[in-house]
């Protein structure tokens, strides 16, 4: 598995994946997403097989935007917590 994340700052993804990446090599990128806006949505979620939300301050996020944005992609979503070392980890 692979894992892309994704914000409205890009360096702060970044600095994550890199994080990560010591210890998954290859296997995680960052990229920019901001929920406000749909476009940059498509492009960071283009091709993803999940995608998970992870807001530290849930009341400026428009999660419902979101959830709109992400049915009009074809993504499912599920309320759960995940543990992406463990994703990782599998494959």
């Amino acid at each position: 598995a692979t894992v892309m994340l994704a914000g409205r700052d890009l360096g702060k993804a970044e600095r994550a994946a890199a994080s990560l990446g010591v210890r998954y090599p290859g296997r995680v990128s960052a990229r920019v997403a901001d929920a406000a806006d749909p476009a940059s949505l498509d492009r960071a979620f283009a091709g993803a097989g999940l995608v998970a939300v992870a807001a530290s301050v849930l009341e400026y996020a428009d999660i419902g935007g979101l959830l709109r944005d992400l049915q009009r992609m074809g993504v499912r979503f599920e309320g759960r917590r995940l543990d992406v070392g463990a994703l990782l980890e599998s494959r």
